[in-house]
């Protein structure tokens, strides 16, 4: 009796659910990319059809009906791959959708920071009105990125309307502000984190943007924003000097890769703004994939791990030795 709802939906592809969130009337929203030609589509999308390879994918689903419960669909894409890993929703029904994508030919729309591809994949966000029908429906769509490969994997929006990406590029070129933390790319990639402000007018433009990372590869999965400016960002590294702060739980690499956890206040300019970062991890490897603030301002960090010591902590009666 504790299972409310589920259902398949899919077509006769791959279809690949990578985000989920819950609007403010209750629906639930899915972010994801398919293969399928014939992935399930209402009619009501601003893309009835998949325009080459794996496109992203947005659907609504109100589960408080037995039937006809999927409110919305629609590809999003151009003619090469185009992968949606985030999404958020504003009170007015307004998506938010953040991936990657290597079309040259992803749609744009709007006051965008960047209307044209860089080159080697580009993270891209877009902005669905679901109050409008069809093609009335996007009012915004950016690339992010620079010449090399440049991949998002994570989005929030905070209490105030702002929008936060996560990645990771190799560009040397991916666009940075004045105020970032590090404005140079250190290793073969290096994770990314920009914010977007949404204007009243409905424009978005880049409010901060930043690299992080040390002499090899480091890579962010995990964002988490707090009421006080705070992001928090987890993912894993290989490098030996990435950036740490504050009282660092682990101030060495442990093994091949480690899990990490950094703390940037974006307000601050430059050095100030990372707060806090620590390495995690045993002497085999670990990955960060989800990070999150409680009410108290403390962080919970999971991910996966290959070590056989260095994690457990605690005395919690479900931990496994």
């Amino acid at each position: 009796d504790s299972l409310w709802y589920s259902t398949y939906i899919g077509g006769t592809g791959n279809d690949v659910g990578a985000a989920i969130a819950v609007a403010p009337n209750g629906t639930v929203v899915i972010a994801g990319y398919t293969s399928s030609e014939d992935f399930p589509m209402l009619g009501n999308g601003v893309q009835t059809s998949n325009r080459g390879g794996f496109e992203a994918i947005v659907m609504q689903v109100d589960t408080t009906l037995a039937t006809e419960s999927v409110r919305y669909t629609s590809y999003f894409g151009g003619a090469s791959t185009d992968v949606a890993t985030g999404i958020a929703v504003t009170p007015g029904n307004q998506v938010y959708l953040s991936g990657y994508t290597m079309s040259a030919d992803f749609p744009t729309a709007g006051d965008a920071p960047q209307l044209e591809y860089g080159g080697g994949g580009d993270a891209f966000l877009v902005r669905f009105d679901l109050n409008k029908p069809g093609l009335d429906a996007l009012d915004f769509g950016t690339y992010l990125g620079g010449t090399d490969t440049d991949l998002s994997y994570g989005l929030r929006r905070d209490s105030t309307g702002r929008l936060y990406l996560v990645g990771y590029t190799m560009s040397t070129d991916f666009p940075v502000t004045e105020s970032a933390f590090q404005r140079d790319k250190n290793g073969e990639a290096d994770l990314f984190l920009t914010r977007f402000d949404v204007a009243s007018n409905g424009s978005v433009g880049i409010n901060y943007s930043t690299f992080l990372g040390g002499n090899a590869t480091d890579i962010g999965y995990g964002l988490a924003v707090d009421n006080a400016g705070r992001v928090a960002i987890s993912g894993y590294t290989y490098s030996t000097n990435f950036p740490l702060a504050g009282n660092s739980h682990q101030p060495a690499l442990g093994g091949g890769y480690d899990a990490f956890v950094s703390v940037l206040n974006v307000n601050q300019s430059g050095a100030a703004g990372l707060i806090y970062s620590t390495y995690f991890g045993g002497p085999a490897t670990e990955v960060g994939y989800g990070v999150a603030f409680d009410n108290r301002g403390n962080l919970a960090l999971a991910g996966v791990t290959t070590s056989l010591d260095g994690i457990v902590a605690g005395t919690s009666p479900a931990q496994q030795n």
